[in-house]
């Protein structure tokens, strides 16, 4: 009888503490979410997007109004934050969460969440610039590929 109660209390007690595990990620994530600004860092990243096309094809300046609609309407900032938390909390335990948190709080952590977009944006210029200077050896490569059949 003893052991029929154990069995009993575990079964009750148990997915109290495994939400209580899941609960605490999710404030983790949520908490992470909120030291790197989330909702600065998308709009950051809409005003890149709009740059970066702006760049490649300077034609569509004159259309930047939509192009920045259509990307806050798509990077709606309340869904993607609970979709990226999601993620975190899928990928990080509480305690790495906290771990990271931690991290952009120092002043190095402040620094990377200022510096780091510029240098992603400047990342990704440079990766296209070159594959834009050696578009022509992928042709070639497919072009040879498409001849050997492989």
């Amino acid at each position: 009888m003893k052991q029929l109660k154990g069995w009993i209390l575990m079964a009750v007690v148990a997915p109290a503490l495994m939400l209580s595990a899941e609960e605490a990620e999710w404030n983790a994530a949520q908490e992470l979410l909120d030291v790197v600004q989330f909702e600065k860092l998308i709009d950051s990243s809409i005003d890149q997007s709009v740059d970066m096309i702006k760049h490649m094809q300077p034609e569509l300046a004159k259309v930047e109004v939509t192009l920045r609609k259509f990307f806050s309407d798509v990077l709606d900032s309340e869904t993607l934050r609970k979709e990226v938390a999601e993620m975190y909390e899928k990928t990080f335990t509480e305690h790495e969460l906290k771990s990271i948190t931690a991290f952009y709080l120092t002043d190095s952590g402040q620094k990377a969440l200022e510096k780091m977009p510029k240098l992603m944006e400047e990342s990704m210029l440079l990766m296209q610039k070159r594959i834009s200077e050696n578009s022509h050896k992928l042709q070639e490569m497919i072009v040879e590929a498409m001849q050997n059949g492989s």
